[in-house]
């Protein structure tokens, strides 16, 4: 039973009745832009480029307010939405792992010096995706 319904029911004056109806088809509207706003931005961190190392913060934040606002479980797409951005936090993980490992060993590579080793590194580096903007310094010294 709604609570109209049983605001009406109880004999609410007509005047606080319409009032009443009001205000909560004003607050569902309200709820429903703020989910479909949570979805908007889900969907929009989930297209950020580049994915560099905030990419995995902000899209995190993204999921976290779709779900506290009910967009997931509420609105079309929303759990589809959901887990592409699960997935694309798996993919962000794995690549950014990679990517600090190539760091790791380009630095190691450098503080030995040996030209076999540097080349090695230089190009787990570049297969990892690492560049001279994520990087500046470490790629040209190297």
């Amino acid at each position: 039973m709604s609570a109209v319904k049983i605001a009406r029911e109880a004999g609410l004056p007509p005047v606080e009745l319409e009032q009443a109806e009001q205000s909560l088809n004003l607050t569902l509207r309200r709820r429903l832009q703020r989910r479909q706003a949570a979805l908007c931005g889900l969907q929009a961190a989930l297209e950020a480029a580049p994915k560099d190392e905030s990419f995995g913060t902000s899209l995190r934040k993204a999921l976290d307010e779709a779900r506290a606002e009910g967009a997931v479980q509420h609105l079309s797409g929303g759990r589809e939405a959901a887990e592409a951005a699960e997935a694309a936090m798996r993919d962000w993980e794995l690549a950014e792992q990679q990517r600090g490992e190539a760091r790791m060993a380009l630095q190691f590579a450098l503080r030995r010096g040996e030209a076999s080793a540097l080349e090695v590194a230089l190009n787990e580096a570049r297969d990892a995706g690492l560049s001279d903007g994520d990087e500046p310094g470490l790629i040209a010294e190297a």
